[in-house]
């Protein structure tokens, strides 16, 4: 149901660069979360690897959104969530983090990565599409492995919110680079228009984000 409503939301409400902003302004409800971190013991390293994680998050769905606009979700889905992600993730995680999966760990692993093969490489799709899907697989994979590595020296609701707040701020840099020339288009009756359009969006948006808990 999240992954129909992405493809709802990116083909008929928002482009996806508007819809990761509109994630990412969400992300900045974690503000009001802050006063349960434990700043005590953060540290510096710790905060950027957090900070990071929620940025990459940010980023990796753009690039998701970008190809799921042209394609089925049937298709993109398993590409990017049941072979790049996974692949990726594995050999970040062996590499960075030291993780090693047990045999039947790996067992599963492989149905996972056959079943995604099955699902998407029976279709013809264009190079380019699939070049998209895996700097987004790298870009989502980065996202994981920095959070684990967060939750490894931090207590996870800390390190979830921090992360957030990096999707937050990942979202600004790039409201600010891409329309900062638009703000000046804006008075009170475009803003007006521009929340009464967007209203019923957003409030997809944020059923999906709550499903996606």
């Amino acid at each position: 149901l999240v992954f129909i409503l992405d493809k709802i939301l990116v083909k008929k409400v928002f482009s996806p660069l508007n819809y990761v902003l509109v994630i990412g302004g969400l992300s900045g409800l974690s503000l009001f979360l802050f006063p349960f971190i434990d700043f005590s013991s953060l540290s510096g390293t710790v905060l950027t690897t957090a900070l990071l994680s929620g940025a990459f998050s940010i980023i990796g769905i753009y690039f998701y959104f970008k190809v799921l606009l042209k394609h089925e979700a049937s298709w993109v889905v398993p590409l990017l969530f049941g072979i790049f992600i996974p692949i990726i993730t594995f050999i970040l995680s062996r590499f960075f983090l030291g993780e090693v999966l047990s045999s039947v760990q790996i067992a599963a692993f492989a149905m996972l990565i056959i079943g995604g093969f099955i699902l998407s490489f029976g279709r013809k799709y264009n190079f380019r599409s699939i070049l998209i899907l895996l700097i987004a697989g790298v870009f989502l994979s980065l996202e994981l492995v920095l959070l684990k590595s967060a939750f490894n020296h931090f207590d996870f609701i800390s390190g979830y919110i921090l992360s957030r707040f990096g999707g937050f701020l990942a979202g600004l840099i790039i409201f600010l680079i891409f329309y900062r020339q638009r703000l000046s288009e804006f008075n009170g009756g475009n803003i007006k228009n521009y929340i009464s359009n967007s209203y019923h969006g957003i409030s997809l948006v944020i059923f999906k984000q709550f499903l996606s808990l």
